[in-house]
């Protein structure tokens, strides 16, 4: 399970959003297709699903473990 929270990132301050995503869940045995133009943000988005980017605010909570709070 997936559940996103109020998520804002981008990759300075004086950089626009590259993401405001207000809330996103998505529940087990479910899928979904990731697409858009280049430049969107969509590794940035599973970048940060994957741990590997940390938003600036929100939460992302992956199979029960909430990202946000890890090193």
């Amino acid at each position: 399970m997936i559940s996103i929270s109020n998520l804002k990132f981008s990759y300075s301050e004086k950089t626009p959003l590259i993401l405001d995503i207000p809330e996103f869940n998505l529940n087990p045995q479910e899928t979904f297709f990731l697409f858009g133009p280049s430049g969107s943000g969509k590794t940035t988005f599973l970048e940060i699903l994957a741990g590997i980017l940390t938003p600036q605010s929100g939460k992302v909570v992956v199979d029960g473990v909430d990202l946000t709070t890890l090193s």
